[in-house]
């Protein structure tokens, strides 16, 4: 078990060009393997998605990016005005990170006590809220995160409708979800690089009424929801 994932990420990118022409492997737990092009983590500003684009114009003050990655959205931000602090369980992801000007340090939504810094925003992009997990850890991870951030935050995460999924290994994954008593967008993955491998771990893919859902017994509400096809942006406020 490694690092695969940070290891993709410095091997992708490319400081002086465009960066290299690499694919992330994604294995499911039944099974199913899902390959798409490492470059998305390098993308402009004009090859994002629409509910991406929308998070770095509703961004304001001290913005904690959760779920760095290689610092997309937190350069982006930065440029922008922001003041940006990022966190990742990736030790190669927060490496590279520093090495593009952000501030950013190994760390996952548990050690956020441990950081004494009020936010004005909390950004989980690139389908971030997949770190929400499941059902039970969603509401622990939301409530610590409201505690870091300060009055009238926002919330600004990503996320893919599973019921857009229709594949029949993908309907299939969902009943037997639904059957073990899962959220049925909660996916079993690890990812792997070359001859790496991470740990598994739950990553979920939410229907906007499931977050709904998730979110209600926590200190945040859900404002709003930006719809680009299957894929959306929820704006949380702090109570």
């Amino acid at each position: 078990m490694g690092d695969a994932f940070g290891m993709l990420l410095q091997e992708c990118w490319n400081p002086t060009g465009p960066p290299h022409a690499l694919d992330e492997t994604v294995e499911r737990d039944d099974g199913r393997t899902v390959v798409s092009d490492a470059r998305v983590y390098f993308a402009p500003y004009s090859d994002w998605t629409a509910p991406e684009q929308t998070i770095v114009h509703l961004a304001r003050g001290d913005v904690l990016d959760v779920g760095c990655g290689g610092g997309r959205l937190a350069v982006e931000m930065q440029q922008r005005g922001n003041r940006v602090y990022g966190i990742d369980s990736s030790p190669g992801a927060v490496r590279l990170c520093t090495s593009r000007g952000i501030d950013a340090a190994v760390a996952s939504v548990p050690d956020l006590p441990l950081l004494h810094k009020p936010f004005d925003t909390i950004v989980m992009a690139g389908n971030g809220l997949g770190l929400l997990q499941d059902r039970e850890t969603a509401p622990a991870i939301l409530t610590a995160l409201a505690r870091t951030a300060r009055e009238g935050a926002s919330l600004l995460g990503t996320t893919i409708d599973h019921t857009a999924f229709v594949d029949d290994h993908d309907v299939r994954y969902r009943e037997r979800n639904r059957e073990r008593g899962r959220l049925p967008g909660q996916w079993r993955i690890r990812i792997s690089h070359r001859t790496v491998v991470t740990d598994w771990f739950d990553y979920l893919f939410l229907a906007p009424e499931e977050l709904e859902d998730l979110v209600a017994p926590t200190p945040w509400s859900l404002s709003d929801v930006h719809l680009d096809g299957a894929h959306y942006l929820a704006h949380l406020r702090l109570k």
